[in-house]
């Protein structure tokens, strides 16, 4: 495909909010480890607004472990995503890497850089991906963030697109 790593999304609808078109996206558990060793996953990959709202931990839990931990990204233009989150306060246990534009505030990126996190910054989706395929990392799958996904997509940087559907829907009726 048109990007440098094999792109994949994954939704499990979390929240039913049809009404308002919001739908919130996570793959959690010990599928995870399923799904990342069936898929060949290098990477898990999120979108900033999915960090500051559910402060995903992005590891692989359960019975089945993949020799490999996935690389934790965050796509995060600007550089924003919160110190104290998870994904950063672990990010010296689990590689994790914020994808960001070069445009991001320098003492962002520095202050992360610090905290363990990888960088790397890109003009675009594809130039990230690039990025991110010169760490190592063939393939991702795109946990969560709606408008990420649909920014991918509409990039060209898809090559395989898979729906993961929860056997349960929560939120409300």
């Amino acid at each position: 495909g048109a990007g440098a790593a094999r792109g994949a999304v994954a939704q499990q609808v979390a929240h039913m909010l049809l009404e308002q078109a919001q739908v919130d996206t996570q793959v959690q558990g010990a599928k995870l480890a399923e799904i990342t060793e069936l898929l060949g996953i290098d990477a898990l990959g999120v979108a900033v607004g999915t960090v500051r709202a559910d402060d995903p931990a992005l590891t692989v839990r359960g019975e089945v472990t993949p020799l490999t931990p996935p690389v934790r990204v965050i796509f995060d233009s600007r550089a924003e995503v919160p110190a104290d989150a998870s994904l950063v306060r672990t990010a010296r246990k689990v590689p994790t890497v914020v994808l960001s534009a070069p445009e991001a505030p320098a003492a962002r990126l520095e202050a992360l850089r610090k905290a363990g996190v990888g960088v790397d910054t890109g003009a675009n989706l594809a130039a990230q991906l690039r990025a991110l395929k010169a760490r190592g990392v063939q393939s991702i799958l795109v946990e969560g963030g709606g408008v990420l996904a649909g920014r991918l997509i509409a990039a060209g940087l898809v090559d395989r697109l898979y729906l993961l559907q929860a056997p349960m829907l929560l939120g409300r009726d």
